[in-house]
């Protein structure tokens, strides 16, 4: 009768509460044994799993240890030993405390190395910069039908001049003389990008400073290079210094400006330094440590990106939803308030000779003509 509980005898009620209890069960068990399955597969797979949200919102890739093989394996495979540098042994803080790499790519004036041997040469603007050991990382080509510098592709004649400019560079670094004392060559079998072949050269790093140098950046003015490293070893806030460019000429008023933010400078052992929001590329000291366990450590760079156009972007976003709490991890400092230039940047064109300066200009012309005329 619908709407009336049949009343069942005490023991019958007692074996189907049963029952149920172990269909529910062997559901669950059931449930388990494949969830738990699917979970094994995929941590034993030579595959990366997907990524999970840290604590703190970012998202980490996990890799398991023969990943982290594989990609160590290949890091190792990618460089070529060009030109090794002699021993040289100084008493000298700096020499002992810093090594500078310096990263070098295709440009239209290879095979000529006239643009890296004056940025070079301008070191000597610096005191005991020249005699710092110096690591030259010649990123990798891809070969393409037209030369597009920037990402690293170039057609075959031009890679051709790519290979005579590394060779060029061997050879100043064995004879070692001049500016390059002190001088190592590397090169990438493939293209890696700014990011990376900074890595690949920071493997090779054995002092507690870096300076990160790109090869169309010289030098134009001194700046103390012994008191910076005595700042940053007594400041471990300090784990980024830049030098003023263009870019960070009177930088605390640009940031205030731009996004209302006011820097306040510290002064650490008579050197001031104000807090930066973007991680810059040019030319800048930093600490090992913080390169192997911050930029390249649990963040994940790009390839063939420059890190600046990664971790630079994170940081102001970081910095603009919690304020500049959010700058201590990065460390980035400029030296000084960007009252004048430190470091200017250089065109590669400028040092191309007569003939391929004409045949550049007539391109370009023809480039022009052919976009100005109607269709």
């Amino acid at each position: 009768m619908a709407g009336t509980w049949v009343q069942w005898p005490t023991a019958h009620r007692i074996s189907v509460g049963a029952g149920v209890v172990a269909v529910v069960g062997v559901g669950v068990w059931w449930w388990r044994r494949n969830n738990l399955a699917t979970t094994a597969t995929a941590t034993s797979s030579p595959v990366s799993a997907p990524t999970q949200p840290t604590p703190k919102g970012r998202h980490i890739p996990r890799f398991t240890e023969a990943d982290l093989r594989r990609r160590a394996k290949e890091e190792v495979d990618d460089v070529i030993e060009v030109a090794m540098a002699a021993n040289v042994s100084s008493e000298n803080i700096v020499v002992a405390k810093m090594t500078v790499i310096v990263t070098t790519s295709p440009v239209q004036s290879n095979p000529c190395t006239e643009m890296i041997e004056a940025l070079l040469q301008s070191f000597e603007l610096v005191p005991n910069l020249v005699d710092c050991a110096k690591i030259i990382v010649c990123d990798g080509v891809r070969e393409g039908a037209t030369n597009k510098y920037r990402s690293g592709q170039v057609t075959t004649e031009k890679q051709v001049d790519y290979d005579g400019y590394v060779d060029r560079l061997a050879a100043l670094c064995t004879a070692g003389s001049g500016a390059f004392i002190n001088s190592s060559v590397i090169r990438l079998r493939r293209r890696r990008g700014f990011g990376f072949a900074v890595k690949a050269a920071l493997s090779r790093v054995t002092t507690k400073f870096v300076m990160v140098v790109q090869h169309d950046r010289s030098f134009v003015a001194t700046f103390p290079l012994v008191d910076v490293l005595a700042a940053m070893d007594a400041d471990p806030a300090l784990k980024y210094v830049g030098l003023c460019t263009s870019s960070t000429l009177n930088y605390a008023h640009k940031i205030r400006s731009k996004y209302n933010i006011a820097l306040t400078p510290r002064t650490v052992c008579g050197v001031e330094f104000t807090p930066m929001v973007y991680w810059y590329d040019s030319t800048h000291i930093a600490t090992a440590k913080h390169y192997h366990n911050f930029v390249f450590g649990p963040r994940r760079l790009t390839k063939g990106n420059f890190i600046e156009a990664d971790l630079g972007q994170v940081q102001i976003k970081e910095i603009l939803v919690k304020g500049m709490a959010a700058h201590a991890e990065y460390g980035t400092f400029l030296l000084g308030s960007g009252d004048s230039r430190v470091v200017a940047h250089v065109h590669g064109r400028g040092f191309l000779n007569d003939a391929a300066a004409a045949a550049l200009e007539a391109r370009n012309k023809r480039a022009r003509s052919d976009a100005a005329s109607p269709e």
